[in-house]
């Protein structure tokens, strides 16, 4: 498993009803942002399917969906 690259997540948050995926906003979702920096993440979903967040890490545990390649 890994973190979705912000594209994955962000075509999944679109599709949630047909893919029946639940609370794709509300919560801050974690992506992996390799496509502009390697080693980073990008919060994104808070209020929609296309808000970004700050960037960062902090010592609290965090909870992400995972993608897996097929």
């Amino acid at each position: 498993m890994r973190l979705c690259t912000w594209g994955e997540w962000h075509n999944g948050c679109n599709k949630a009803t047909q893919l029946g995926i639940q609370n794709t906003v509300g919560n801050w979702e974690w992506t992996n942002d390799t496509a502009n920096e390697d080693c980073c993440v990008r919060l994104i979903g808070y209020s929609s399917c296309a808000q970004s967040g700050p960037w960062g890490v902090n010592n609290t545990p965090q909870y992400f969906r995972c993608c897996f390649t097929r």
